[in-house]
């Protein structure tokens, strides 16, 4: 194994990964075979038209599904930053709710409806898992909302009820009947 594939023993397959990723590159953005060679200059010297032909159906395939993975987890990766980024601290429990629906969901777009009529099929207790699964999300959900509501709730009254500034000092009225309260004793 080598960078997520297995080695190639074909001509492209021995180049160094320098001059395999670079043709896997070309051959993405559509690059002639002709202009490849050309552009590979003294390390693409022998080869032709089928090697090319032969590692686009191979290794090029290979290095694709690679690409795609490392796209998807990258991906993953800054929508989990984003999430963090824009959630405040009371909030941060809400983003791994957030990752997991979201998963959740690609998983299940990804999946072709004869594989997960099969999965069904082959173990009935596989849609249990999949709703139970749906039902905590949902419910981990609803508390996440009824706790956020509750604390805006909650900031609302302690707007409401903060004192102004002014009444915060004491004033000469209340430091008399401290002094009076003082002298009874």
């Amino acid at each position: 194994m080598t960078n997520g594939y297995r080695r190639h023993t074909g001509k492209i397959g021995r180049l160094p990964h320098a001059v395999r990723e670079a043709i896997n590159v070309m051959i993405h953005d559509g690059v002639p075979y002709a202009v490849i060679i050309e552009r590979l200059g003294e390390a693409g010297k022998g080869l032709k038209h089928y090697h090319l032909a032969r590692w686009r159906k191979t290794g090029y395939q290979e290095w694709r599904v690679e690409q795609e993975r490392r796209d998807r987890v990258r991906a993953r990766e800054q929508f989990s930053l984003d999430i963090l980024r824009e959630k405040d601290a009371s909030k941060l429990h809400e983003a791994p709710l957030q990752i997991a629906a979201s998963q959740l969901c690609e998983f299940v777009a990804d999946l072709e409806l004869t594989a997960l009529k099969q999965k069904f099929q082959s173990d009935p207790l596989n849609f249990v898992r999949l709703l139970n699964a749906l039902s905590k999300l949902s419910q981990s959900g609803i508390k996440c909302e009824s706790h956020r509501v509750e604390m805006a709730e909650r900031q609302a009254k302690l707007a409401k009820a903060e004192i102004d500034p002014a009444d915060k000092c004491v004033t000469p009225q209340t430091l008399r009947k401290i002094d009076e309260m003082l002298r009874l004793r």
